[in-house]
């Protein structure tokens, strides 16, 4: 039961990150007003209840695994630990859960892929307490650097570094377990030992009913709570809210889904039949949507590396042409934003602000390549994707106009009638650039 030298770091750590945010931040005022706020939004109720129904519920499946042979008094901490810092924040996160089968893989990955069992394994021994402090607060720095350096490419080789002195710490540590767990074979408790690795296995998974009948409900409710907003704040029926609740199918996907269009036309409803043909209109809707979008994934597939045009004259490999067409958008909306509100000049080094393109689906190493004239007052940005086509926005000193290139060769002057530009303001997209390559939105 007692703790280990790196539970005690931790809890160290953790205490001293807490006191130096409440004493010596400058916006510590904000912070406390935060943590005071964060108290008192968890004695809210609802959120009692449901902490309790998970404690319950926890307890329920420690039981039945004691009846099982697969948990002792001898992991009582491990359980304690696994309820409370792993199993809670999954109940906490429960609101976010769009997707069941998601968070399945999501949890099934976690607690029985290579990484967890080697977290596991690095775990079962540990160095002095002034030695974990250390340790503990090396992997923390090099873990944010290495988060900090994927922001970009310029820094890519300072998250490279980090990442490769992490995975030289664990190999280290995994060594001195392995030294440890043979030097002291005789007096561990390989039951212990056997019981705990089980444990951060089954009762995870267990939990992942909990979490998402919980999930479910708490979708629900949004949806049940905003009907009354898309109807002139008339609360419906309760047949309609009753055909709704059916009409989810006990699915957290169409829970959480259920949103825009699909509000309003429901809170119109005022018969039992008519809002459940709206629930079979959605599901209905929302499998098309979902089926286009796996259609779309495979197209891209089948289609990667084949060369020329399909019927439409619009090229088959398609790779990447969505994201590209979208930050290259974004990248022309900034420049022109610039321009407008600071200085009157376009800036050369927009590309540093672009940000983390690659939650639109472009490599971290983005390959964009930006122009700026020499007085500051013409721009191009292109990019090339992987089957090699070419795609570019650009802008001159009359903001009104938006320029777009597509090729296959990159654009060799700055915006201008011919040299394969266009002005969209003035003129329809060409046709690359008019195709809606998007991912097909599920509502």
């Amino acid at each position: 039961m007692a703790l280990t030298n790196r539970e005690i770091a931790s809890l160290i750590l953790m205490a001293l990150t807490v006191m130096a945010l409440l004493l010596f931040a400058k916006n510590r005022s904000e912070i406390r007003l935060a943590v005071r706020e964060l108290f008192g939004a968890f004695f809210n109720w609802k959120i009692l209840v449901v902490v309790a129904v998970y404690l319950l519920y926890a307890t329920g499946c420690v039981a039945l695994a004691a009846q099982l042979d697969l948990w002792g008094v001898g992991i009582l901490k491990d359980t304690l630990i696994t309820i409370f810092f792993v199993g809670l924040p999954l109940i906490v996160s429960a609101p976010k859960v769009k997707s069941g089968v998601k968070l399945v893989r999501s949890v099934g990955r976690e607690t029985i892929g290579l990484s967890a069992f080697l977290a596991f394994y690095v775990a079962l021994a540990s160095f002095s307490i002034p030695g974990e402090l250390f340790l503990q607060s090396v992997l923390v720095v090099l873990a944010m650097l290495s988060v900090y350096g994927k922001r970009a490419p310029e820094t890519h080789k300072l998250a490279r570094g980090c990442d490769v002195l992490l995975s030289l710490i664990g190999i280290g540590l995994a060594a001195f377990t392995t030294y440890t767990l043979v030097s002291s074979w005789d007096a561990l408790s390989i039951r212990d030992i056997a019981l705990s690795l089980a444990l951060s296995i089954w009762l995870p998974l267990m939990l992942l009913p909990l979490i998402i009948a919980l999930a479910i409900l708490m979708s629900a409710e949004t949806v049940l709570s905003l009907l009354s907003w898309h109807n002139n704040k008339v609360e419906p029926p309760r047949r309609v809210r009753l055909a709704f609740l059916m009409g989810i199918h006990f699915s957290t996907f169409y829970a959480a889904h259920f949103a825009g269009q699909w509000l309003g036309r429901l809170a119109r409803q005022k018969t039992f039949r008519g809002a459940q043909q709206v629930m079979r209109d959605y599901r209905r809707a929302i499998r098309r949507n979902v089926n286009a979008e796996k259609d779309r994934l495979e197209r891209l597939l089948t289609m990667s590396g084949v060369a020329g045009t399909d019927e439409n004259g619009l090229r088959r490999d398609r790779r990447e042409f969505a994201a590209t067409k979208k930050v290259l958008k974004h990248l022309f909306y900034m420049q022109m934003g610039w321009h407008r509100n600071r200085l009157g000049h376009f800036k050369s080094d927009m590309l540093e602000l672009l940000g983390d393109v690659t939650k639109d689906g472009l490599p971290l190493k983005h390959g964009i390549e930006l122009r700026v004239r020499s007085d500051s007052q013409a721009w191009y940005a292109w990019r090339e994707t992987p089957s090699g086509w070419f795609f570019g926005v650009g802008g001159d000193g009359d903001l009104a106009i938006e320029w777009q290139y597509e090729g296959v060769e990159p654009p060799a002057c700055f915006p201008t009638e011919g040299g394969g530009w266009t002005d969209v303001t003035s003129n329809s997209s060409r046709p690359e650039w008019a195709a809606n390559d998007a991912p097909v939105r599920v509502v």
